[in-house]
């Protein structure tokens, strides 16, 4: 296996900061915004978007920015991933939960 290089390991820094950085916000929400886990807006993705990670509400611009696959987190954005939950019911806290569990 090579070693990294300082682009490498800088970039997986860099994604780390942005991951802690999105959980810190969902479980701690910005003055002024409002949760809905049904608007793209208004979720994890457009948290992305107020906090500087993203330009979009996409869940791979999101994935890249945090270092995760885009799948994983299409699959946390865009489903209650096998509850039985309404997206209204989906709490920020429980979002920042699965995006802690990712590998």
């Amino acid at each position: 296996m090579k070693p990294l290089t300082k682009d490498e390991v800088a970039s997986m820094e860099s994604t780390h900061a942005n991951r802690s950085l999105l959980i810190s916000a969902l479980r701690n929400l910005p003055e002024g915004f409002t949760w809905d886990y049904g608007n793209p807006c208004r979720c994890a993705m457009g948290l992305g978007v107020v906090l500087g990670l993203t330009k979009t509400e996409h869940a791979g611009d999101l994935a890249e920015a945090i270092g995760a696959e885009r799948d994983e987190v299409h699959a946390i954005c865009y489903y209650t991933m096998g509850t039985r939950q309404t997206p209204r019911d989906v709490t920020a806290g429980q979002i920042a939960e699965r995006f802690e569990r990712l590998p």
